[in-house]
C-alpha cells in the first residue's frame, strides 16, 4: 500500500481514509487489484487492510482496474510495474 500511495502522491492513511476524489478512488482501486492480484488476500482481507470495506467494494474496484488496464496504457504500466515490485 506504500507503494501503491507514494506513486499516486498519497500516504498510506489516506488510501484507508473515506476520501472519494477520483485520483484517491483511483489509487485505492489500483491497492486492491495488486493485493488481489499478487498477494492472494481475499476481499475480505482485503476490506479490512482498507478501513472495513465491504467485499462488493472489493470486488467492484478489483473489476474497474482490470478493465481499465485494457484500455489506459498508463494504468496498466503503474499496475504491471507494481505487480512486480
Amino acid at each position: 500500500m506504500k507503494t501503491v500511495s507514494e506513486r499516486f502522491g498519497y500516504v498510506p492513511d489516506e488510501l484507508i481514509a473515506k476520501g472519494r476524489t477520483p485520483d484517491l478512488v483511483m489509487a485505492r482501486q489500483v491497492v486492491m487489484y495488486v493485493l488481489w492480484r499478487s498477494e492472494g488476500l481475499t476481499l475480505e482481507q482485503i476490506g479490512k487492510v482498507l478501513g472495513g470495506r465491504t467485499p462488493a467494494t472489493i470486488s467492484w474496484g478489483v473489476q474497474q482496474i482490470g478493465s481499465l488496464i485494457n484500455v489506459k496504457p498508463k494504468i496498466k504500466s503503474v499496475v504491471e510495474a507494481l505487480l512486480i515490485e
